[in-house]
Parts: structure tokens; C-alpha cells; sequence
């Protein structure tokens, strides 16, 4: 895995969410998460995810959406269950998919 400065990465995630009130998590290109910002899961995902099939279905969607994105090299945005959603930017340099936003 690739060396990343998380400590940067975390103040770069508080000044984005300052400005725009998202929450960020970044995960490398084999689907790691990395880090986030304000908090690991919402208090209402945290009860969704206290129902293990709840949990299983938010699991298979972001594998999807990671599988979609790196298939099509593209920003996917994936309507979530109850009104929630996650957008699925690439990072690329040099034409190469360092991660996921």
C-alpha cells in the first residue's frame, strides 16, 4: 500500500467539510478506507448498520459503486437507502486511479 500523509489528509478533509457541510472518507484503489471526516458513520447510519442485513446491503452497494467506478473511470453518484446517497469520485494521476473519494 501506498505511503499517504494522513495527518494532511485528515486537515484537508476538516477544511472541506467546513466549507460544504460533506462528509468525506477516502479510500485507496484497493478499496481501504483511508480516512474521514467529521465522523465514521452518521448516527443514522450507525443504526442501520446495527441490523446486520441493513449492514450486508450498505457493504454490496459500496462494493458496487467502487466496481462501477473504477470500470468506468468516471465520478458515480449512488442513491443510498432513506433519502441518503455517496458520490464515488476517482483520483487519477498520470491516467492511473491512485483512489477514491
Amino acid at each position: 500500500m501506498k505511503n499517504y500523509d494522513l495527518q494532511k489528509m485528515q486537515e484537508l478533509l476538516r477544511h472541506f467539510y467546513n466549507l460544504t457541510n460533506i462528509k468525506i472518507c477516502i479510500y485507496d484503489n484497493s478499496e481501504n478506507e483511508l480516512c474521514f471526516y467529521p465522523e465514521k458513520l452518521s448516527p443514522f447510519c450507525q443504526l442501520l448498520r446495527s441490523d446486520p442485513d441493513m449492514d450486508n446491503r450498505c457493504k454490496t452497494c459500496d462494493r458496487k459503486a467502487f466496481s462501477e467506478c473504477k470500470k468506468n473511470a468516471s465520478s458515480i453518484y449512488i442513491p443510498a437507502m432513506r433519502d441518503c446517497g455517496n458520490a464515488f469520485p476517482p483520483l487519477y494521476s498520470t491516467e492511473k486511479l491512485l483512489d477514491t473519494l
